[in-house]
């Protein structure tokens, strides 16, 4: 009787395999190529934009850049300018983004379907109540391993309060900034890391940033961070100052969704069994992004 089943097992594989046809991947449709607009306004800088043509998963050409792309902008629906190209699919401006104003990057290039975008710059991020708390466990200090070799780092818990603006939907990025600089104040390039944890959200885990949107507030606008900041770095000989700054950036919602998307697509690493991620796009008929920012900076060591 098992010996009738091991055939009958072996008979269905039999029948599995001759039925499978082969595709080659020469024989797949050609995806049509289109406009890939990344641009990532800050409020008080220049308007920027790089432009490029998409290609096909299976394609070995490498990327096309569009220097030939008209990118004209609109601020409040207003005709602002166009774009100077530079080279390699990168164009800017001589005009600069402000807070709470609307844009609107309309691109176009010959052998494409233009595409558009549209987001809105948020008011910069306003706080308070900046602390360091429970420094006797966590704190920063020097380690020494010979005469040679010294570095600095270790990790610190803080906290402060985002005051929300209440009129709109916000949305956070968090990010840590240490810097080293020597006796005349110059910055010293060093090979290091600094990382932040969000205290808050028990799945949190040490990363470059963290985003969080408005939905827990106390106290009416207040938004409550706990937060760790840790870094490492290795001590130069001309070392003078470590400064450790914290960025916070109210974010775009366009801005926001392309973020969470491109981090979960870096956490599933591309694995054989892990769910494929699509990274978030606004930009109508074609790829892309077109997010805003406003960025507040300020020590807190």
């Amino acid at each position: 009787m098992k010996k009738l089943k091991l055939l009958i097992c072996l008979f269905a594989v039999f029948i599995f395999l001759s039925c499978e046809k082969v595709i080659e991947a020469k024989d797949l449709p050609e995806q049509d190529s289109r406009i890939v607009l990344n641009s990532l306004l800050f409020s008080e800088d220049l308007i920027t934009a790089n432009i490029t043509a998409s290609r096909g998963i299976l394609s070995n050409k490498a990327f096309k850049d569009l220097d030939n792309a008209v990118c004209q902008v609109f601020e409040n629906d207003a005709y602002l300018g166009n774009l100077i190209n530079i080279q390699n699919g990168n164009f800017t401006s001589f005009f600069t983004a402000k807070v709470n104003n609307k844009y609107r990057l309309i691109v176009s290039a010959s052998g494409y379907s233009s595409v558009t975008a549209t987001t809105i710059i948020p008011p910069s991020v306003k706080y308070t109540n900046l602390e360091r708390y429970d420094t006797l466990n966590y704190n920063y200090r020097l380690n020494q391993y010979s005469p040679s070799e010294k570095s600095v780092g270790g990790t610190s818990k803080f906290k402060l309060k985002i005051l929300d603006d209440l009129s709109a939907k916000n949305f956070y990025s968090i990010k840590p900034i240490v810097i080293l600089t020597d006796s005349l104040g110059n910055t010293i390039e060093n090979d290091g890391y600094a990382y932040i944890k969000n205290n808050n959200d028990e799945n949190s885990y040490e990363s470059t940033s963290f985003e969080i949107d408005d939905l827990t507030k106390v106290n009416g606008n207040q938004m409550q961070l706990d937060f760790d900041v840790s870094f490492y770095f290795n001590i130069p000989e001309n070392l003078k100052s470590i400064r450790v700054y914290l960025e916070i950036s109210n974010l775009s919602q366009e801005y926001y969704n392309y973020k969470m998307t491109l981090k979960k697509q870096a956490e599933a690493g591309g694995g054989f069994f892990s769910e494929p991620v699509l990274v978030y796009s606004n930009v109508i008929n074609g790829l892309g992004i077109l997010g805003g920012s406003s960025l507040t900076t300020f020590r807190i060591y």
